[in-house]
């Protein structure tokens, strides 16, 4: 919730895949992205649940944590299609 007790919900492309989904960008998973055009600006770049369930196994085997998903960070699930 924001400062003012709602909820915020953003759409936004996803850093990885590009495609649109829908966020709360408060909770939603990201990376610093300082190639970006808008590094400058915001250097954070959010992640579509897709992409974080497609990478979560890659980081495991590779010995890293998986990304943590805080509850409420997609609203209606955030797949992309």
């Amino acid at each position: 919730m924001d400062e003012l007790g709602a909820f915020v919900i953003a759409l936004g492309p996803c850093g990885v895949c590009e495609v649109p989904f829908l966020f709360n960008p408060y909770l939603v998973p990201s990376f610093k992205d300082d190639t970006s055009p808008t590094a400058d600006t915001d250097p954070w770049r959010p992640i579509c649940r897709t992409c974080v369930d497609r990478i979560n196994p890659r980081r495991v085997k590779a010995g890293r944590k998986p990304i943590r998903v805080p509850a409420g960070a997609y609203p209606g699930g955030g797949t992309t299609p």
